[in-house]
């Protein structure tokens, strides 16, 4: 077999819906000038299209039954708190730990869910799971004080701090400062595979979609005037980054350019747990005559102190509150729904409800077997009825059972349910309690702060590749986001294994490549089956949590 070099670059949230008419009209060179000599076509992320999920999918090949992830966020073992996902709740291996393996030197810098970084046979930077630069974020451990010393202190993600104007000028900074530590580690490190994440496509469009999109429900020209052409400017912006790490390459080396899904207008949130409310599934224990606790001013002044205290203060607050501040959070929770009397709850990104199950949960009532199928049954033929109120229409396109989308060993921790929303253009919001009036809410409002979110994400991101055997003019049709592991291991000569779900894209490769380096299959890799018990420290937990808060994950 050929032993070719890859280098993929990862634009997270990437759409073709976007790229496609901008490079047609010349404002997207780089991009069009691969379109047209490689191979391009839409990638099909998970259900849901959630970072989590999608990107652990792509970096081991396989489905989330799996390798075990399903959203940021999981159901603590017996009980109904919640943890933290990262690299250490993935119950498989990852590509650059097999390329290693096989002896490739790799680089890897950026990829979500990569902290806190494995040893690899190369260098790696973890992802937007990383709690700070202050926490070991890199693999060797001493390359983070390198980078800072040779190109500047190390941004994660972009802050967004109540002014929209500042938030540009902080995406900006942060694809520089990725850029530059790229290129300094491709020029320092030898490497057989490279590749970098670049998160500013994702996170503009989350919340610039409505000032472009004079269809969206909540435009407003004035506000347009000023940010409606924020996103085409990431985009330029990202073309630009692209040809200048293409121009890099040499014509053996395949460039794959790639996202864990797409994106699109996000019309309303949905208040999962209101719903389920009104359904009599969830019963709310009594409330006092105002609806609220203690918790909740409890709740209000650390978010008032999260809001208004400087950074230097908040970072000492974060150290000093999580305790106290996962007192509130599961006063909040449990003070709100009697369990004893509840059959179905939900959290997470998107759209995902848990049964209330004996034997699972620490108060589950419903029996498994029948009872649970029943119940299962009953909630998706509520919700293939449920409409939005202002435009009568249907907004669920599929309930899924979870066995119907995943398979392996680690099935019995999805959710029980999970909703694809029509086009994805609703989510599920993990609100409940005092507050909460109605399933439907047109703002998707972020926690003390006026950003909110009114783009989202779609099922199908972007593939493109050229270079080394890539077919020429091919546009692709039928790709998988678990399709990508298994192609890089067979481009660069490594037996793929035979557990992986994804297959080969041969029909991204020439005649004469495919004729002549047939796929080759290795044992299957080992999953990591015991459970784990911590995946952050308190501290960290709680710049996570503020991290995916400000993403608009939470």
């Amino acid at each position: 077999m050929t032993k070719g070099k890859v280098f993929v670059i990862g634009l997270d949230g990437a759409t073709l819906d976007l790229i496609r008419p901008w490079a047609s009209d010349g404002k997207l060179p780089h991009l069009a000038e691969i379109m047209a000599t490689g191979a391009f076509g839409k990638l099909r992320s998970t259900i849901h299209p959630l970072t989590a999920p999608a990107w652990t999918s792509f970096m081991t090949g396989k489905n989330p039954g799996k390798h075990g992830i399903y959203d940021f966020i999981s159901p603590s073992p017996n009980s109904y708190s919640i943890r933290y996902n990262n690299a250490l709740s993935r119950k498989s291996v990852s590509l650059w730990q097999i390329l290693s393996q096989a002896g490739k030197k790799v680089g890897c810098v950026n990829v979500p869910f990569t902290f806190p970084p494995e040893e690899v046979n190369g260098i790696l930077i973890s992802g937007l799971d990383t709690p700070s630069t202050k926490s070991p974020f890199t693999y060797p451990q001493d390359l983070a004080e390198e980078i800072k010393r040779h190109v500047g202190e190390y941004v994660i993600m972009a802050q967004y701090r109540n002014s929209r104007r500042a938030y540009v000028s902080e995406i900006w900074r942060m694809i520089d400062r990725r850029l530059a530590t790229v290129e300094y580690l491709m020029d320092k490190e030898p490497w057989d595979f490279f590749m970098v994440v670049f998160s500013a496509t994702d996170i503009v469009q989350h919340t610039f979609w409505k000032y472009m999109d004079t269809s969206h429900p909540q435009y407003v020209a004035k506000e347009a005037a000023e940010y409606g052409d924020v996103i085409y400017r990431v985009y330029q912006k990202m073309d630009q980054v692209i040809g200048r790490l293409f121009a890099r390459l040499d014509d053996q080396t395949t460039l794959i350019i790639m996202s864990d899904h797409g994106f699109g207008p996000l019309r309303k949130a949905v208040y999962l747990n209101k719903w389920l409310e009104q359904e009599q599934l969830l019963q709310p224990v009594a409330r006092s005559n105002n609806g609220r606790g203690p918790g909740h001013a409890l709740k209000g002044l650390l978010g008032r102190c999260k809001k208004c205290l400087p950074r230097e203060l908040k970072d000492v607050a974060i150290r000093c509150l999580p305790e106290l501040k996962a007192k509130v959070d599961s006063y909040l929770v449990s003070s709100h729904i009697d369990w004893s009397r509840t059959q179905a709850f939900s959290f997470g990104v998107h759209g995902s409800i848990f049964i209330n199950l004996a034997g699972r949960q620490p108060k589950g009532i419903v029996q498994p077997g029948e009872e649970y199928e029943a119940v299962r049954s009953g909630i998706i033929a509520r919700l293939n009825g449920l409409t939005d109120p202002e435009t009568g229409e249907t907004v669920v396109e599929r309930v899924y059972r979870r066995e119907e989308l995943y398979h392996g060993d680690f099935v019995d921790l999805a959710p029980d349910l999970l909703i694809e929303w029509k086009d994805y253009a609703y989510t599920a919001q993990q609100d409940y309690g005092a507050g909460v009036t109605s399933v439907f809410q047109t703002r998707s409002k972020f926690e003390f702060s006026e950003k909110e979110h009114n783009g989202s994400h779609r099922l199908d991101g972007v593939l493109m590749m050229c270079g080394g055997p890539t077919k020429s003019g091919a546009e692709l049709q039928g790709c998988h986001i678990v399709d990508l592991a298994p192609t890089i291991l067979h481009l660069m000569g490594t037996g793929i294994p035979e557990d992986m779900d994804g297959k080969v894209l041969t029909s991204a490769l020439t005649e004469d490549y495919v004729a002549g380096c047939p796929v080759v299959y290795g044992k299957a890799t080992d999953s990591t089956v015991g459970e784990v018990e911590r995946t952050y420290s308190d501290e960290d937990a709680e710049k996570v949590e503020e991290r995916l808060k400000d993403l608009g994950y939470l």
